[in-house]
Order: structure tokens, then C-alpha cells, then sequence
């Protein structure tokens, strides 16, 4: 019995030391105290392909447009409309379906354009001022991810790499006092 209990304790600590699953812990006794045996496996036979293990993400607004505008009229709105552009890009460091798709399910936000495009879009938007002198902003927000890139083979890990993308996904127009 107390060789089963250390077999147990041996097992869990690989597990916990272990950053693979494991699948199948299968303990055979001829007797409770002599003549253990036991078969571990630490990763999934059937697992290969291309997994994504996903480390940081960020958010950030880049601003492809400004403007300044004052009003000094007190008690009024001034309402601006211009013609504006930003900037749209898609830029991922590997196009494996896998890592590509853990990005965006890490980040929760798709892209507006195909991986490695890029284009300028234009549109009017229209600000409203109110007494003061303010800057108006137009542009793109931007995502940043990275992680790990595994490519397992019968599973067994075959090679792992740092991978990282960024990519806009939608606009935003902001106005801030001065």
C-alpha cells in the first residue's frame, strides 16, 4: 500500500511540474504491497498541428488626423464637418489558421483588413464644439498581441516560437480641451 501512495505522490508531482495534460494514469498491482507497475503518458498521441498559447494583449489609439478648433461663443455648440482618412493594416509574424485565430480569440476583435494589407480609408465626420479650444482626433484603434506558437507531432512537442501580431479594427473620433 505504500508503494501505491508514493506511486500516487510521484504522479502528481509530474503532473504538477508537467505543462502538458495528462491523459491516461493507469496503476496495476499483483499484490497491495509489492510488484507495482504503472504507465503514464504526459502529452496526447493523437494531438499534431499548430496550437497558439496566447502571453499579452493591448489596446492602443493611433491618430492619423488632428485638428484644432476653438469656439468663443458662450452658450453655444459649433458643429465642424471634415473630410478625414486613417490608416488600416493587418500585420501578424505567422499565418498558421490555428495561431491566427487564438489571436483574435485572444483579443475578441477581427480584423478590417487581410493579414499583411494595408490601405487608407476616408470618410466626413463632424465634431461638436463647445465653448473653448479643443483638438479633434481621427484615426484607428490598433490591438497588439503575442504568445507562443507550438507545432506538435504525434504529441510531442516539435518546435515552439515567440509570435506576435497587431491590427486595426475599427475608427474612433475623440475631441480633447486644450
Amino acid at each position: 500500500m505504500k508503494k501505491i501512495k508514493k506511486l500516487l505522490a510521484l504522479a502528481l508531482t509530474a503532473l504538477t511540474i508537467s505543462s502538458l495534460n495528462v491523459l491516461t494514469v493507469h496503476a496495476e498491482t499483483n499484490t497491495p504491497e509489492e510488484n507495482c507497475s504503472t504507465e503514464m503518458l504526459f502529452y496526447d498521441p493523437g494531438l499534431s498541428g499548430y496550437e497558439y498559447v496566447p502571453s499579452r494583449k493591448s489596446f492602443a489609439d493611433n491618430v492619423n488626423w488632428r485638428h484644432e478648433a476653438s469656439n468663443w461663443v458662450s452658450g453655444t455648440t459649433d458643429n465642424i464637418q471634415r473630410s478625414v482618412s486613417r490608416t488600416v493594416s493587418t500585420s501578424l509574424s505567422s499565418s498558421q489558421s490555428a495561431t491566427v485565430n487564438g489571436m483574435i480569440a485572444q483579443a475578441n476583435v477581427g480584423f478590417e483588413v487581410s493579414i499583411g494589407a494595408s490601405a487608407t480609408w476616408s470618410t466626413t465626420t463632424t465634431f461638436s464644439i463647445p465653448y473653448g479650444r479643443y483638438e479633434c482626433q481621427y484615426g484607428s484603434k490598433y490591438v497588439y498581441t503575442n504568445g507562443t506558437e507550438n507545432y506538435w507531432s504525434i504529441g510531442k512537442l516539435q518546435s515552439s516560437k515567440y509570435v506576435n501580431g497587431n491590427w486595426s479594427y475599427m475608427s474612433f473620433s475623440n475631441k480633447v480641451k486644450l
